[in-house]
């Protein structure tokens, strides 16, 4: 059939057709009738299940311990005005610490290049938009000064989580949350990076970080 009878032919069955006369009743609310708990506790509990590492110290400690117990000098972050601890970065760098540069090159040879210098930085710095008690996952966007590679690169992922985003689940968090229209795309992050598909032996940090901490805030 030539394409433009076959265009002509779905013009007119669009036109002719008829939509039902009454709009399908609304749902509700998809809010599961959970039993109400105290949510950090509950959220440490289900993330420590998981294997992630959950600190109540301050972010540039918690990230100092793990870049000197790793011989680690470079690490990947958001930009400062997306990390809920005034002037980590600032102080990450006067403690002797490189943030790795985001930024591509335009040219294949220099942006091959530039990605092989990720593997020197062992750890990545980002933030939670919100946690969930019932699972202990954290969810993070990425988009301008948001970079995603800052939370799949490195082999230990540091998510900085202020206790006022921890909801109880994602439903209770879906349910007011506003659209994330400035967002390239959100990754729901349940534990370090794992995978069985290899002679169904579990192993961590291929697809992404082996370790996960979160910093409570």
């Amino acid at each position: 059939m030539e394409r433009s009878r076959f265009l002509s032919r779905v013009e007119e069955a669009v036109g002719a057709a008829t939509l039902p006369g009454l709009p399908a009743p609304h749902p509700g609310d998809a809010v599961p009738d959970l039993a109400e708990v105290d949510l950090t506790p509950h959220f440490v509990e289900a993330f420590e299940l998981l294997d992630g590492v959950v600190h109540h110290r301050p972010p540039l400690e918690v990230i100092s311990q793990v870049m000197e117990e790793r011989g680690a000098q470079e690490f990947l972050a958001w930009d400062q005005e997306h990390l809920p601890a005034d002037g980590l970065l600032a102080a990450l760098a006067e403690s002797g610490y490189r943030r790795a540069s985001t930024c591509l090159p335009s040219d294949p040879e220099g942006r091959v290049a530039h990605q092989m210098g990720y593997m020197h930085a062992v750890v990545g710095v980002s933030a939670a938009l919100a946690a969930f008690a019932e699972s202990g996952s954290v969810v993070v966007g990425s988009g301008r000064g948001r970079s995603r590679l800052a939370s799949v690169i490195p082999a230990v992922h540091v998510v900085l989580v202020p206790t006022d985003r921890i909801f109880r689940s994602l439903s209770h968090w879906a349910a007011q949350a506003d659209s994330p229209g400035s967002l390239a795309n959100l990754v729901f992050v349940t534990g370090p990076s794992r995978t069985g598909d290899i002679e169904l032996t579990l192993t961590k940090g291929v697809h992404g970080p082996g370790e996960i901490h979160a910093v409570l805030l």
